[in-house]
């Protein structure tokens, strides 16, 4: 309960609400020790927004970018956890873990 947020960043047009995702976090740099931030994250997308800016006549005006809705947030320990994760989707029999992006 609780456990949504958003992520934005680069323009992707590979993830879809629906996919478990897992993002890895940069711990603390500079202390040199490790701690609860610097945890792998997995998460559920919920709704997937999309943001195109053709910009004016200057080149640096045009903007992209993909905002992420995230729910069902929980650690990678909690993600082998029966009561949190489960092993299969409950709908399809077949999954896909995704390709490499390339650049164009």
């Amino acid at each position: 309960k609780y456990r949504r947020g958003e992520l934005s960043g680069k323009l992707r047009f590979d993830i879809a609400p629906g996919s478990v995702v897992k993002i890895e976090m940069a711990g603390e740099k500079f202390l040199g020790t490790s701690d609860q931030f610097g945890q792998d994250i997995f998460a559920t997308v919920m709704a997937v927004s999309i943001m195109l800016d053709a910009g004016g006549k200057e080149e640096e005006d045009s903007r992209a970018g993909t905002m992420f809705n995230l729910s069902h947030h929980r650690t990678a320990s909690e993600n082998k956890l029966n009561r949190t994760s489960v092993p299969a989707h409950p709908l399809w029999q077949d999954s896909w873990s995704g390709c490499k992006l390339v650049e164009f």
